[in-house]
């Protein structure tokens, strides 16, 4: 919300200044809320609820709101099943949720949610499978296809992007395709943080910083040792690297500790990392020491998309991108309910403002319509995330379900 309010004044100025101004969004893909993410801000356009905000946004024939109604990247048959699954869902499943049914359908216009495909063709499958407790049956259902796929000439390995709610769905389904011969890549994978060259270059930038680190100076010798190189020639030219620029240290600690042609697609992107961040900052170790830290989780080589492999990616990572062919597998998870703040209302003996809590539907309490509000809004996160999920494929969707127990209700 701050930063939504920082934006709209210079949205504002613009506009007084003749301007135009383009915001582009779909609430249907808002799937960080746990971020602190609120998509009614996006879909109560161009109202803004803001003390700060006037009211220049709502005069009449500022705004106009256009949707895109045509799809240019998906072929027919995917982009019709999205359009009679989710319009199936929200009748059935979710007519009660009227957040759901504003961001999907809009004010009683049906054709809201539909989209029309400019490219013909397409293949969707859903599998179910019994489980029995062991997920390998779809794991085994996604092998057959993946092979079907590169064995017939069709496509190759990284054609495929298969996506899962979370990390360890996404091991198990590495572990299983890995040891059937399948090339498998993550993102993750490919983070720098992952490479021990790397993280020796900032363990030793560390023990430059602070000569007292003995933590840091521990984890060089460990990963040089790791590596097969020896440290001995370290402390006489500890001296040199600190009379060197922040990058002409990196590149020197490279040659001296005789690691150049180890891990090079990681140390080619850190030096290139390096160079970038002295071209915008100062040339002050600490303060790259702290940016990195900040920033490790994002910085990755581009090796994840040259290789021939399946890609294995979070939902989460995948909003954005798009693949041919998108496998997404569905288990019978059930999902705790998140404890959510609340507000305490005075005189009910509680000397406190705000409460941690976890009610459940079972019970009733001060806070069922507190409860209840979260409900509803976890459902739009549930139908949000699977929504993305299923929006990623060009050519082809291949969804693998989990089989419902026989007394669950259809």
């Amino acid at each position: 919300r701050m930063q939504w309010e920082n934006l709209v004044p210079l949205v504002e100025n613009g506009i007084a200044a003749g301007h135009t101004s383009l915001v582009v969004g779909d609430g249907k893909q808002a799937i960080y809320r746990f971020r602190q993410g609120d998509v009614e801000q996006f879909i109560n356009l161009p109202h803004v609820d803001s003390p700060l905000h006037g009211r220049l946004l709502e005069s009449p024939g500022i705004a106009r709101a256009d949707r895109l109604e045509r799809n240019f990247r998906t072929a027919r048959t995917v982009v019709e099943f999205n359009n009679g699954f989710f319009q199936w869902a929200l009748q059935t499943r979710f007519a009660d949720n009227a957040e759901m049914q504003h961001i999907y359908i809009g004010s009683g216009a049906e054709a809201d949610l539909r989209q029309e495909a400019v490219r013909e063709g397409g293949r969707v499958q859903i599998a179910f499978r019994d489980l029995d407790g062991e997920p390998d049956a779809l794991w085994q259902a996604m092998l057959g296809d993946i092979r079907n796929l590169v064995d017939g000439g069709s496509h190759r390995y990284r054609d495929i992007l298969l996506l899962a709610r979370d990390r360890n769905t996404l091991a198990a389904i590495s572990q299983y395709l890995t040891a059937q011969g399948v090339p498998v890549v993550s993102n993750e994978s490919f983070l720098l943080s992952h490479s021990r060259v790397v993280m020796l270059l900032v363990n030793l930038l560390r023990y430059l910083l602070d000569g007292t680190d003995e933590v840091s100076a521990l984890r060089v010798v460990q990963y040089l040792q790791a590596l097969g190189k020896s440290g001995s020639i370290l402390n006489s030219q500890l001296s040199i690297l600190n009379s060197l620029s922040l990058y002409d240290c990196c590149e020197e600690a490279l040659r001296m500790l005789d690691l150049d042609g180890i891990e090079t697609a990681y140390t080619a992107t850190f030096l290139s990392v390096v160079a970038r961040y002295t071209q915008t900052h100062r040339q002050d170790l600490a303060e790259f020491l702290q940016w990195f830290d900040e920033q490790k989780d994002r910085l990755s080589t581009s090796t994840a998309s040259d290789l021939d492999a399946v890609r294995l990616m979070t939902i989460h990572k995948a909003k954005g991108l798009e693949a041919p062919v998108v496998m997404y597998p569905i288990l019978n998870r059930r999902e705790p309910a998140d404890p959510l703040w609340v507000h305490v209302p005075e005189g009910q003996g509680i000397p406190l403002p705000a409460g941690w809590v976890r009610p459940g539907k079972e019970e009733h309490t001060l806070f069922d319509e507190e409860y209840a509000t979260e409900q509803f809004k976890s459902q739009l996160d549930r139908i949000n995330v699977l929504y993305v999920a299923l929006t990623r494929p060009k050519e082809q969707l291949l969804v693998y379900c989990q089989q419902p127990p026989a007394s669950a209700t259809t």
